[in-house]
């Protein structure tokens, strides 16, 4: 693939504890939500302590929000990286996409009242960006994160749903990867949509040019 495509840059994720990489940037995301994470798995979601930020060479705090105060997570980060230059970032929702491939906007979502459900690290995220998005919540349910969901799991979503007054059950583009084959029998005569969602960050160009110099 390497010699077809002939690439300039190469983006790994979770790469940053890999020492034997070589590597040009160590770009480190703090999740504005939870940013330390609980400590050090397995008690915790970090894979470093916090002190491993001393060989990051970015750091992008992420699922900010216009006007919310960040001083005190890049105090944190400054402990132990006095130079590395901080962004922001927040997620942009884009479309509701169904399991059939059709789009709907985010304002013309097809549905009311809904159960959702997701496998992530921290399942705060989906949760809270929902809210914003004032999708009205018959339930929510959590997985592991990672979870690979059986037809038997989405039937029991499923019937959740209808007896709670749901019209859809909705999931993020992480967990549709995840589902079994024949998701979308399983959950009828319901629906199963999930959230299409892009990110923007504040000063991107700034960023870019530090993955992808002109």
């Amino acid at each position: 693939m390497e010699a077809e495509v002939s690439p300039r840059v190469f983006l790994l994720d979770d790469g940053f504890q890999h020492a034997a990489l070589k590597r040009d940037e160590d770009i480190v995301l703090v999740d504005a939500l939870d940013p330390v994470g609980g400590g050090v798995f397995p008690l915790g979601r970090l894979r470093e302590p916090m002190s491993a930020l001393k060989r990051a060479t970015a750091v992008i705090v992420t699922r900010t929000e216009e006007g919310m105060p960040t001083a005190g997570i890049e105090k944190l980060v400054r402990r132990f990286n006095s130079v590395a230059p901080i962004f922001r970032s927040r997620v942009r929702p884009e479309s509701w996409v169904g399991l059939g491939g059709e789009r709907h906007g985010v304002a013309e979502a097809p549905f009311q009242r809904v159960g959702a459900f997701c496998g992530l690290g921290n399942p705060a995220a989906f949760w809270k960006t929902l809210a914003e998005m004032e999708v009205e919540l018959a339930f929510r349910e959590s997985f592991a994160d990672h979870h690979a969901y059986r037809a038997a799991e989405l039937e029991r979503l499923a019937q959740r749903a209808r007896a709670e007054g749901a019209q859809a059950l909705v999931t993020t583009e992480k967990d549709a990867m995840n589902l079994c084959d024949g998701a979308e029998a399983a959950v009828r005569p319901l629906k199963l949509y999930w959230l299409k969602a892009g990110i923007e960050i504040e000063n991107e160009e700034e960023l870019m040019r530090r993955i992808w110099p002109v």
